[in-house]
């Protein structure tokens, strides 16, 4: 198995799933790294599903293959790929959804006297969590619709996380643009901040999105209640992409742990 040169150094990692390092940590352990100092650059953590997968072994697709190989953390967000590492592989790995890690850092209060910045989500939304969490210092951006392919409009993301200096940044633009950016961040930005790609959880924290029923999340059938609820906007993602997955799972290397 090659293992890629990630930036895993004082995080333990329970496995590689395809050669991405994935970090056993709690929500708890989370909030630790982000109280933690030492560092003098931004660091951030990515989270993996059966999209960003499908998507890191499509070579096509290099600038999302270098953000992620360039990730601090990566905490697996897929029942799915869990319950098919343990069946195809005898494998024993966590996860950690994402939305539930977002959910957990707004309410724990480790955010409460920190510069937070967050880029996505809408005014509406970033003014109900200021007020709903009690952030004085929590600054917003909302980049244009593709931004990424953007040269000035990149620019000025990192312009905006320079200027305003966050101790915890928030990419809430979906993928790969998040992740993209955050490798671009990681490489611009000089001071230290702990950043989190975190795709569509702020409509969860704000309600106007909800998680499937707990019996369904424990099925793994999260992706089903998703799809009901927007057929034809998760039709591609969940019957043409993410049937890709399949021919991976055979892989040797699909998930290799200590216990595999």
């Amino acid at each position: 198995m090659t293992k890629y040169s990630f930036n895993v150094n004082g995080h333990e990692t329970q496995g590689y799933l395809l050669g991405i390092p994935l970090c056993d940590y709690t929500a708890p352990q989370v909030e630790q790294w982000i109280k933690e100092g030492q560092i003098e650059s931004l660091q951030y953590c990515v989270t993996p599903n059966v999209d960003h997968l499908v998507r890191y072994v499509d070579s096509r697709d290099t600038l999302f293959v270098g953000a992620y190989r360039a990730a601090d953390i990566a905490i697996l967000d897929s029942r799915v790929l869990q319950l098919v590492s343990r069946f195809f592989h005898g494998a024993n790995i966590s996860f950690l959804p994402g939305s539930d890690l977002t959910e957990y850092l707004f309410n724990s209060g480790v955010l409460r006297n920190r510069k937070v910045a967050i880029i996505g989500g809408d005014q509406t939304a970033i003014t109900y969590i200021k007020e709903r969490y009690h952030l004085q210092k929590l600054f917003h951006h909302y980049p244009p619709m593709g931004f990424i392919n953007s040269p000035d409009a990149v620019k000025y993301c990192i312009e905006f996380v320079t200027n305003h200096r966050p101790e915890v940044l928030f990419l809430a633009v979906g993928s790969p643009r998040q992740e993209i950016l955050a490798y671009r961040l990681k490489q611009e930005v000089d001071f230290p901040c702990k950043a989190f790609c975190i795709g569509a959880s702020i409509d969860f924290l704000i309600g106007k999105e909800k998680r499937a029923p707990l019996w369904m999340q424990k099925l793994a059938l999260e992706w089903l209640y998703r799809f009901i609820k927007d057929p034809k906007g998760k039709l591609r993602r969940y019957f043409i992409d993410g049937l890709k997955i399949l021919p991976l799972v055979f892989r040797k290397d699909f998930i290799i742990t200590s216990k595999s």
